[in-house]
């Protein structure tokens, strides 16, 4: 769980970084930006499919109807 962490920050801060060096890039400054937009989105999607977070909250109950 700490390795997934640290994962999704280095994503999240490296994308932040991403976007900062785009505004300074003299070379294809456009594919920086769109790197950093997609290195948030990774750490953002990595971290939302990890079992065992707040979101994990099991079945709902009364959804048993709906199966059917």
């Amino acid at each position: 769980m700490i390795i997934e962490f640290a994962f999704f920050l280095i994503c999240l801060i490296g994308g932040f970084w991403l976007f900062g060096l785009a505004q300074e890039a003299t070379v294809l400054p456009a594919l920086v930006f769109v790197a950093g937009i997609l290195a948030i989105s990774i750490g953002l999607a990595f971290v939302m499919r990890a079992r065992g977070g707040a979101t994990n909250r099991g079945p709902v109950r009364g959804a048993e109807h709906r199966e059917q």
